[in-house]
C-alpha cells in the first residue's frame, strides 16, 4: 500500500509544480494586437468546376465489364488455390507431428512443415486482402457487383 501511494504522489506532485498559469487574453489584448487587415473580410474568388458526366461508348463499356471480370476472377482463382495449398500443408504438418512427435530424429521434419504452413497461411492472407481490395475499388467506382461474378446481364 506504501508503494501505491508513493507511485501516486511522484505522479502528481510534478504536474503541481510544474503547472503554471497559462496566459488569459482579454478582448483589450486583442485591440492592443489587432492589425488593420484583420477586420476586413477576404474571399478569395475561384471559378467552379464544371462536372461532366464521362460518355462512354459501347465498346468502352464492354471493355471494363470484361477487365473488372478478369480481375477478379484471377483472385477468386488465386484465394481458391492458396487454400487448398493451406490445407495440403496443414495435413501434411499434422502428419509429420503425428509421426515423428517431439522427438529429435523428426524434428527439422517437422519445422519444416510448420514453415511452410505458415507461408502457405500468409499467402492465403494475402490473396484474400487482394480479392477484398479489388471488391472494395470496384464499390468505390461505382462497378455493378454482378461485374466481378461475370454477370452482365
Amino acid at each position: 500500500m506504501k508503494n501505491i501511494g508513493f507511485i501516486v504522489l511522484l505522479l502528481i506532485l510534478p504536474c503541481i509544480v510544474f503547472a503554471g498559469e497559462s496566459p488569459v487574453f482579454t478582448d483589450m489584448d486583442l485591440q492592443k494586437y489587432k492589425r488593420s487587415s484583420d477586420s476586413e473580410v477576404q474571399y478569395q474568388e475561384y471559378e467552379t468546376p464544371k462536372i461532366t458526366e464521362p460518355e462512354y461508348s459501347v465498346s468502352d463499356e464492354r471493355a471494363q465489364r470484361e477487365s473488372w471480370c478478369e480481375r477478379a476472377t484471377k483472385a477468386r482463382n488465386r484465394v481458391e488455390k492458396t487454400k487448398r495449398a493451406l490445407i495440403s500443408a496443414s495435413e501434411t504438418y499434422i502428419r509429420i507431428k503425428t509421426t515423428y512427435g517431439t522427438r529429435y530424429a523428426g524434428a527439422k521434419a517437422v519445422t519444416e512443415a510448420s514453415i511452410e504452413m505458415n507461408k502457405a497461411e500468409a499467402e492465403a492472407i494475402d490473396a484474400e486482402n487482394e480479392m477484398k481490395r479489388i471488391e472494395d475499388e470496384a464499390h468505390r467506382k461505382s462497378i455493378p457487383p454482378g461485374w466481378l461474378q461475370c454477370r452482365f446481364e
